[in-house]
């Protein structure tokens, strides 16, 4: 299958906290890859299609950015009849919304692990 996407992905692990419209407790994880338009994240059970999330995301020069989104993929895929143990289960997420320095940050990882 061809990958035809807008935004290159950089395969980066950072520390995310996942607020989900409608749940009093923030869940800790990473991200497995990101890119300006959408950010994949590491979750077990993942959470619904359609689910709003807002993502904090620290830096380690104590930037902090916020990205808000939708779920529009999961894994495992509940109607997928023959799921593929080897897939890292979590969610895709659609952002809606960025803090300044996003674009700037995707950009700065898919550069370094295009060079590496």
């Amino acid at each position: 299958m061809d990958d035809q996407r807008l935004w290159p992905r950089a395969n980066v692990a950072l520390d995310v906290v996942v607020f989900v419209e409608g749940q009093a407790e923030p869940t800790r994880t990473c991200t497995v890859n990101i890119s300006r338009e959408g950010i994949f994240l590491a979750v077990n059970p993942p959470h619904p299609i359609g689910s709003k999330l807002h993502i904090k995301l620290a830096l380690g020069n104590r930037d902090k950015l916020i990205l808000e989104g939708i779920v529009v993929r999961t894994i495992p895929d509940p109607e997928d009849p023959l799921p593929r143990p080897d897939m890292i289960p979590g969610v895709g997420v659609l952002l809606t919304q960025t803090s300044a320095g996003w674009t700037r940050l995707c950009d700065e990882l898919v550069k370094r692990e295009r060079t590496s």
